[in-house]
């Protein structure tokens, strides 16, 4: 094999790889999203439990009551948000790793291919896949993004 063919070699596999580092900033960002969210998820369940089992045992005369029936109300709706939210970061986060896997195979056939043993579709089509990957899991991050803002706006007029 020429210098040449080894410089331009080298050159086609560190596409896979910078993606590979881009994706993996953007999967370390989406899982500490997602990490919060279902903390979060887990503390307002904790909470709800508790308003549940002391409305089972306040007074109906309790002024207290009307209050605690409104914020368990809140509290289930923020649930179901936040749920959404979450659904959206671990679909994003499972395209984002599988287009890190996409980028890992292209490279590792980008090398196969010097020595005669895969085809130049198999690669495109592997590059591809992981594009797309990438591309629909930073739609379900921009639906998150939107759907946090509307649940903050939400909580301030609350």
């Amino acid at each position: 094999m020429q210098a040449d063919q080894i410089i331009s070699l080298l050159q086609v596999t560190l596409v896979p790889v910078v993606m590979i580092s881009a994706v993996g900033l953007i999967c370390l960002t989406v899982q500490t999203r997602y990490g919060r969210i279902i903390d979060r998820i887990r503390t307002l369940n904790e909470e709800k439990r508790a308003i549940k089992t002391a409305l089972r045992i306040t007074d109906a005369s309790n002024p207290e009551l009307h209050r605690q029936k409104e914020r368990l109300e809140f509290i289930e709706t923020i649930l179901e948000k936040l749920t959404k939210r979450g659904l959206y970061l671990k679909w994003a986060l499972f395209l984002m790793l599988s287009s890190v896997f996409c980028f890992v195979a292209t490279s590792f056939l980008i090398l196969m291919s010097a020595i005669g043993i895969t085809q130049g579709y198999l690669i495109l089509g592997l590059f591809s896949i992981g594009m797309i990957c990438v591309l629909v899991g930073s739609v379900l991050l921009s639906l998150e993004v939107a759907l946090s803002y509307t649940m903050t706006m939400m909580e301030i007029r609350t």
